[in-house]
């Protein structure tokens, strides 16, 4: 009695479980798409809202690919892909997980996880963690110079030389482009996203 009780709540949690899962995926086409005109979006607090903050952190990142060109010498040829890494706590949870079927000019994306600065020269673009902080000037050093965009979402990153530092908006998330750090590498970024954040320097 016990094990078919059992199925049968397995198999109610299933249903249950999938239309929300179906949702998030939606959720996350529908921001990928939106975001290209805006780059900026809704947040809300609490539990679900860390979820949907990191889904569209993650959209984010896709899109910033799609507004930085990086030397043509940093792909060997067209099927090289273009490597989104996170260095430190990945508060990302499966969000990243999303972006393995996209691709940016016709390069697919390949998700990574740096444990070590040595790692993270693999990357295109590096997305370092809050937990990094007092890491963060050995970070920055590792790969100065290098066609590496660097991201973050914590306070200060940004005129600590992180190239795109995402910000809380009010109840949206925003970000900030610190033009002496991009400017410092080989990499390209179009005035389209110069204009939708907050420059400094």
């Amino acid at each position: 009695m016990k094990a078919a009780s059992h199925e049968r709540d397995t198999r109610k949690t299933s249903r249950t479980l999938a239309p929300v899962r179906s949702g998030v995926r939606a959720m996350v086409k529908a921001i990928i798409i939106a975001v290209i005109p805006s780059m900026m979006f809704f947040c809300c607090p609490g539990k679900v809202g860390a979820e949907q903050e990191y889904l569209i952190k993650a959209a984010f990142l896709y899109n910033f690919a799609k507004f930085i060109v990086w030397p043509s010498a940093v792909f060997g040829d067209a099927a090289t892909p273009l490597g989104i890494c996170v260095i430190g706590r990945n508060r990302f949870g499966n969000a990243l997980g999303t972006l393995k079927n996209k691709t940016v000019e016709g390069k697919p994306i390949v998700v990574r996880k740096s444990e070590k600065i040595e790692d993270i020269n693999r990357c295109h673009i590096l997305f370092i963690s809050a937990s990094e902080k007092e890491n963060l000037p050995q970070i920055l050093k590792a790969i100065r110079g290098a066609p590496v965009l660097t991201v973050g979402d914590t306070d200060g990153f940004a005129r600590s030389g992180v190239m795109i530092n995402l910000v809380p908006i009010g109840n949206r998330i925003g970000f900030e482009i610190n033009l002496t750090a991009v400017e410092e590498t080989p990499l390209k970024i179009s005035s389209k996203l110069l204009k939708l954040g907050k420059t400094i320097r």
